[in-house]
């Protein structure tokens, strides 16, 4: 396949008049984000003109930096596969809201909703209601207002109505049995004011195969039967209307990053030992289906693989993001350091919720790991992920850790031991995550502190191991029936007790392949498991004005976001910990040690609130603390020999 060049140039020379503000140290970052996340490209969805349009783009970009084919026999970048298509022109959306008096209205794709599940066939007609509790909820729509009790909604309706103030995009067709759908606050006032009526939908999407294509390319190394996989996926999630989802984080940063490292690594005087292999995946958005075939592909020509993915990134600090079972903690361990001295921050995430073209790797029982920036899933899929987002100074300072870290350790062969687990464990099906932290919450809470199961997911049709090391306390004659030996002070001064919450880690071994499905097990408590308990207080003058005592039984990570000062009171040394310009004291702690064991205790008081964080109601403390008030408290109701009391019970 070859497109045209001459849109290429002509598309690559308009946005180069525009310019590049950091020629220096960033300005082919930038430059590869501005062209992939131009209107021209529209979003980039496999199977469209735009989608080719970026192909070609990347194609060039790999001839220019000198990358050879894969495969000996061909002179192509270009390695096509059979991709699934659901084709946008085709498809029809028509959701109208019905009134009791025959008034109908139809909504605007884009404007007044998109579907957050799609389907290839959908057609309904039924009453809606805005109380979840509502009796005839079984054979209705629920619209909710927000996100608070979505996965409820799910259960008891024939599918969700939810207000959101931007749609995203997900572009999943068929992985659900009720559909979710985003509405306008404008839809929500309309269905509100109406009370009752009916909402009729037809959804159709038509299914085909076509032809798509990966872009990969080599630097020949040494031993040909090892190959070091560098890969980041360029398609994204189009256009709906007239809104481009742009994807400048998701993943057109991952793209300009993987053409950063290629073009040093290409220049390099180096002999790798391996070959490195660079290669931008089509079709992860729908399915993680460019990189499932290339795997296949690969696995026949080398003996030795691992793959460094990138994808969604647009500051630090990072997450490393793997399977625990299916990674080798060597390879972690040296990208941990380089990442260190690199001054990378990150954080290693192996539960396998975030996927992406790794997943295919690691299914293949291939070393395989993402890099991807930390909470990207409320900033991607959405007509805001543009190029506004984007930190180059930190985008460049991963690809230079890259780079150090592959010419480091690209002698290094490192092994791989599965531990066999059923496939239908690691499917690389994609899902809404925020659908999968709502079922296991929900499945949380049906459990008691001690109990665990293990259940399927009918979202993703995945299984999930869960249980309650995090557990509140409400009823506290049910947290002596756990932990009777822990003594604790029911009234601290103007404060009364309210709730106790204990992070056990239940260090039992558990053979979780072992585990029926749907049953409940219980854990064998031991207070050697309990890392950190914490008793919060409400004053007796105003129950939003609280008090909280956190005991951790191990030192916490290093504090680097508030500036600390010691503060001596009554022999013992306090740590105060401000804000970073110190307008506010935030908290205080200091150190116990109690039979061999070294305590962290911490302090803060203040009044309870609610806040919004990605998209979900949590609550936290707004503090009003002051130096004089931590010397009174102190001071006036013993706190350290309060605490020493708990702590001597443990």
């Amino acid at each position: 396949m070859k497109l045209s060049k001459i849109l290429i140039g002509t598309l690559f020379t308009a946005i180069m008049l525009a310019g590049c503000s950091k020629e220096a140290d960033y300005g082919q970052l930038e430059e590869t984000i501005k062209i992939l996340t131009s209107d021209e490209m529209d979003g980039r969805l496999t199977g469209t003109k735009g989608n080719d349009l970026a192909l070609s783009f990347i194609e060039d970009k790999f001839r220019e930096i000198g990358l050879e084919p894969i495969h000996a026999d061909t002179e192509t970048l270009l390695l096509q596969y059979p991709h699934k298509f659901f084709d946008p022109e085709k498809a029809n959306h028509q959701i109208q809201i019905l009134s009791n008096s025959g008034v109908s209205e139809e909504l605007i794709r884009g404007i007044d909703y998109l579907e957050k599940t799609g389907f290839s066939n959908y057609e309904n007609t039924l009453p809606f209601s805005l109380d979840i509790q509502s009796p005839d909820i079984e054979q209705a729509y629920v619209v909710l207002k927000d996100k608070s009790h979505l996965q409820e909604a799910l259960e008891k309706s024939q599918g969700v109505f939810i207000v959101e103030d931007t749609f995203a995009n997900p572009l999943v067709i068929n992985t659900m049995d009720k559909p979710v759908i985003q509405i306008s606050k404008d839809v929500y006032n309309k269905l509100q004011k109406m009370s009752s009526g009916q909402i009729q939908m037809n959804i159709a999407a038509e299914e085909k195969m076509m032809d798509a294509y990966n872009i990969a390319g080599k630097i020949p190394g040494r031993d040909q039967k090892k190959a070091i996989v560098l890969s980041a996926h360029f398609d994204h999630v189009g256009a709906v209307g007239d809104s481009i989802y742009r994807g400048a984080i998701d993943n057109a940063s991952g793209v300009a990053v993987l053409l950063d490292i290629a073009k040093s690594l290409a220049s390099s005087e180096i002999k790798y030992n391996s070959d490195i292999i660079i290669v931008a995946f089509n079709g992860e958005e729908s399915g993680l289906q460019g990189s499932h075939h290339f795997v296949q592909d690969l696995a026949d020509t080398y003996d030795s693989i691992y793959n460094i993915n990138l994808d969604s990134l647009y500051n630090a600090p990072v997450s490393i993001v793997s399977w625990e079972d299916e990674v080798s903690e060597d390879l972690l361990e040296d990208l941990h350091i380089v990442l260190k001295e690199s001054n990378v921050d990150f954080h290693t995430d192996l539960d396998g919720r975030l996927t992406s073209d790794h997943a295919n790797f690691l299914s293949n029982h291939i070393n395989a790991l993402t890099i991807a920036s930390q909470n990207v899933m409320p900033k991607i899929h959405h007509p805001s992920d543009t190029i506004e987002n984007i930190d180059f100074p930190a985008l460049k300072n991963i690809s230079n850790a890259i780079i150090k870290f592959i010419n480091q350790y690209h002698d290094k062969e490192y092994g791989h031991s599965h531990n066999p687990v059923d496939d239908h464990l690691n499917s690389s099906v994609q899902v809404d995550d925020e659908m999968n932290l709502d079922f296991e919450e929900t499945e949380r809470a049906k459990l008691n502190h001690n109990e665990y199961t293990f259940k399927q997911n009918p979202n993703d049709q995945m299984y999930y191991f869960i249980e309650n090391m995090r557990y509140t306390f409400k009823d506290f004659d049910e947290f002596r029936k756990y932990y009777p030996m822990i003594e604790y002070e029911s009234i601290i001064g103007d404060y009364y007790l309210n709730t106790i919450h204990v992070l056990n880690l239940f260090g039992e071994e558990i053979d979780r392949f072992k585990l029926e499905e749907d049953k409940v097990y219980t854990h064998d408590l031991s207070l050697d498991d309990v890392l950190s308990i914490s008793f919060n207080y409400s004053s007796i003058h105003d129950e939003k004005q609280k008090l909280v005592i956190s005991i951790d039984k191990e030192t916490p990570i290093e504090d680097t976001e508030h500036v600390h000062e010691e503060m001596l009171i009554d022999g013992i040394s306090y740590t105060l910990y401000y804000s970073v310009n110190k307008d506010k004291l935030v908290g205080f702690s200091y150190d116990q040690d109690v039979n061999g064991i070294t305590y962290r205790v911490s302090f803060t008081v203040g009044e309870e609130v609610d806040s919004e964080f990605e998209g979900r109601q949590i609550t936290g403390i707004k503090t009003t603390l002051s130096e004089e008030m931590v010397k009174s408290l102190i001071e006036d109701t013993h706190l350290n020999e309060l605490v020493l009391k708990t702590l001597e019970s443990f």
